[in-house]
């Protein structure tokens, strides 16, 4: 069993786009997974296909609170085959250490208990390293953080790391660390793109993924009033981002497997 985790801490990154294509990724490998939407806008749970009229059994802050299990929780993705998700709501906005106690390290703990019957978990985090974050960057085998091609997004990756060295990696889990950047939105003839690409080489070197290119199909993928959501690989699945997905997202699981 992995517990990869999808975390940074600024918004429009990418980040519960890449969850999603993990848990499809997961799944294409014959894995059985399961997604954990620790964000209360709950962009995972959409890119999963779960809308208004899908029958929830549970959500994220009752499992943090300890009122569910996995099993109570899980509802099964209506778009990725072979997969679930435990929704996110605005009631993990409400959690607190004092409602939780253990809030930080509970969820690594329950977790390493069993899963039965998925093989691995994919934590989705809200744009933030606080909070359910550290919750999640302590349960992690696996961090994985996206990356846009913008300076803000850059400086919010040195941010992360601060917080897996200090807050999460003193105490609960020594050695926390990036494991995995996936560029995102890369525009080929865009100069700063290049620029910040290359850093990210320099500084992260096999560590980091193919880049995902700018695609619209990936804007369309997402959930409509038309259709539920669902993730590229499924919706458009011979676009160049689909392409890039498949190659950067195959990569982490090798790894996974292997480690």
């Amino acid at each position: 069993m992995t517990i990869y985790t999808v975390a940074g801490g600024k918004g429009g990154v990418g980040k519960s786009s890449v969850a999603g294509e993990l848990l499809a990724g997961l799944a294409r490998a014959g894995r059985k997974p399961i997604g954990l939407d620790l964000d209360q806008q709950g962009n995972f749970t959409s890119w999963a296909g779960v809308v208004d009229e899908t029958t929830i059994y549970g959500h994220t802050a009752e499992l943090l609170e300890g009122e569910a299990t996995l099993q109570d929780a899980a509802t099964d993705s209506p778009t990725i085959p072979g997969t679930s998700i435990i929704v996110g709501t605005h009631k993990l906005s409400d959690l607190t250490v004092q409602d939780v106690p253990d809030l930080a390290t509970g969820l690594r703990d329950y977790l390493r208990g069993g899963t039965e019957p998925w093989s691995d978990v994919v934590i989705d985090t809200p744009p933030s390293l606080a909070g359910v974050t550290i919750t999640a960057l302590v349960a992690a085998d696996i961090v994985i953080a996206p990356v846009s091609m913008e300076r803000e997004a850059l400086e919010q990756l040195n941010r992360l790391e601060e917080v897996l060295r200090t807050k999460v990696g003193r105490r609960m889990r020594p050695g926390a660390r990036i494991d995995w950047v996936v560029p995102t939105r890369f525009r080929t003839g865009g100069v700063m793109a290049r620029e910040i690409l290359e850093e990210l080489q320099q500084t992260y070197g096999d560590r980091l993924t193919t880049p995902i290119r700018e695609d619209v199909k990936v804007r369309e993928a997402y959930r409509s009033p038309r259709r539920p959501g669902r993730p590229v690989t499924i919706h458009a699945p011979t676009t160049r981002a689909s392409q890039d997905y498949i190659e950067a997202i195959g990569t982490i699981i090798r790894a996974g497997a292997n480690s």
